[in-house]
């Protein structure tokens, strides 16, 4: 559409530039006439592009979406975030999936997070001693849904490495997009996704839902894929799309 609009702009520009250069040595009458003729090629051009925007979707950006509940929490989720957050730079984040868990010599829980500040999304990579003492943020990583960091192709251990993905059910995810999901799965989807969060939406001829899902790699339960499901004007929905998160580089430092 952008194009379209560019295009007939810079044709109408270039028709005009020579009658305005006539005009610059004719009389008074050769400018009238020149101005006129400019003016119905304008008039022409907006007529061209109405007509395009009638019959091209328009594709707008993708929206933060910023309404999503937070799943049910665990006693020891809870008390691992808060000891964690609670007056630091990481005060204004909202928990709202546990999203993953890597034991060593300490506890790491990996959990999705809604930035109230920035409106944004992002992974948070919280480290509790075994006594459970003692918790503190390791890293905070942007989950940017118009720019994620996938692992097409890649093996489980390379988007895993030591982490164990976890899933909890989702609250009911806003604006339609558990039904839309569920009745695409059911379409013809040849992988179970369980929705997670609804990361972003985008208005086009219809609507795209992008939404992060869990799902199986092989036989490794609760990897994340972000799934976009379109939904035309009609209703109909279905999955366009779909890419595996390589998890490891949003949990680590």
């Amino acid at each position: 559409m952008k194009k379209s609009m560019l295009i007939l702009t810079l044709g109408a520009s270039m028709a005009c530039a020579p009658l305005f250069a006539a005009c610059g040595s004719g009389s008074g009458d050769g400018t009238t006439t020149a101005t006129t003729a400019a003016t119905e090629s304008t008039e022409d051009s907006t007529s061209a592009t109405e007509t395009t925007s009638e019959t091209t979707p328009i594709v707008g950006g993708w929206t933060i979406n910023t309404e999503t509940k937070a799943h049910d929490m665990t006693t020891g989720d809870t008390i691992a975030f808060e000891a964690a957050t609670k007056d630091t730079e990481y005060a204004d984040l909202v928990p709202i999936a546990h999203v993953g868990d890597n034991l060593d010599d300490t506890i790491q829980y990996a959990f999705l997070c809604l930035d109230n500040k920035t409106k944004s999304w992002c992974i948070v990579n919280i480290e509790q001693s075994m006594d459970g003492a003692t918790s503190k943020v390791v890293s905070k990583k942007d989950l940017d849904p118009n720019n994620l960091v996938t692992a097409d192709g890649k093996d489980v251990y390379e988007i895993m490495e030591h982490w164990n993905g976890t899933y909890r059910p989702a609250a009911e995810l806003p604006n339609d997009a558990q039904k839309y999901l569920s009745e695409a799965i059911k379409s013809g989807s040849t992988q179970e996704f369980a929705p997670v969060a609804l990361l972003s939406t985008q208005v086009v001829a219809g609507m795209n839902y992008r939404i992060l899902c869990s799902g199986d790699h092989g036989g490794y339960k609760n990897t994340l894929y972000a799934v976009d499901v379109y939904v035309d004007p009609q209703g109909k929905a279905e999955i366009t799309d779909s890419h595996e998160l390589w998890f490891v580089k949003y949990v680590t430092p």
